[in-house]
């Protein structure tokens, strides 16, 4: 009687110690204690299920934290939203004040982008098919994250849609060093354009020297010069010509 009182209080490690008692109450022990065993490694196969399940758990939570995930399910039926905790972490949230509903994470979203994200989702469940997108959020403070979401839906055998799943990722760093990339490559178009070289044939006046452009207008060369190159120029006068134009200064030499 205390061996069963034990094992209904869920100690299956309890035995009779009667099963080498003859008769039917040794035979009854004995189907006891078979019980028992069988239960007890019922109970241990269980135990280990469960710790190998938190412990993927644990590695999975570790995986969305390396790197930025977090997962999300919206029960369509009740309007009742679950975010993992990885999905707090990168909206900054206190889960006890998150009211948990579709509309609590449109309030999430950046205002500028909010309109965008509810299309996307809409004509998602709509169509039926998954949809990816990329968006913003503001924090309390100001600050801006960049997040990649994915999102599929799943319906009843009469096609209404039941609930949605999705993963969102933090892609800050990314999308600030593809800015970053997009800033020095407009920077350097703009150095590549400002470096003007000449070539080809110039056409060029035999009497005053001024060079004809590409719209037919003549220039006089150092306005040319300056206009298709990065060239300055400081004038002064070369012997030659300061003998022609001074030739009293260089008779009295």
């Amino acid at each position: 009687v205390d061996a069963a009182m034990k094992v209904g209080q869920g100690d299956f490690s309890t035995r009779t110690r009667l099963d080498r008692v003859g008769g039917e109450l040794g035979q009854l022990a004995r189907s006891f204690d078979e019980m028992a065993q069988s239960l007890e490694k019922k109970e241990l196969d269980r135990r280990q299920a469960e710790e190998k399940i938190k412990q993927s758990e644990e590695k999975l939570k570790e995986a969305h934290r390396i790197a930025r995930l977090g997962d999300w399910e919206l029960d369509l039926i009740h309007n009742t939203l679950r975010w993992s905790d990885g999905v707090y972490e990168l909206f900054e949230i206190n889960p006890a004040e998150f009211g948990a509903s579709y509309e609590a994470f449109l309030y999430a979203v950046h205002p500028d982008d909010r309109e965008k994200v509810n299309h996307a989702y809409t004509e998602s469940v709509k169509t039926r098919t998954p949809y990816e997108i990329t968006h913003r959020l503001r924090m309390t403070d100001g600050r801006i994250k960049w997040v990649n979401e994915i999102c599929r839906t799943e319906y009843d055998p009469q096609g209404h849609p039941i609930k949605s799943f999705g993963i969102v990722q933090d892609i800050t760093d990314l999308k600030q060093a593809q800015e970053e990339r997009e800033k020095l490559i407009a920077e350097l178009q703009q150095a590549m354009s400002d470096v003007k070289v000449l070539s080809g044939m110039l056409p060029i006046c035999a009497s005053c020297k001024k060079i004809r452009d590409d719209k037919g207008y003549w220039n006089r060369i150092e306005a040319y010069i300056g206009k298709h190159s990065n060239a300055q120029f400081s004038h002064g006068i070369c012997p030659e010509c300061a003998r022609k134009l001074y030739p009293e200064l260089y008779e009295k030499s």
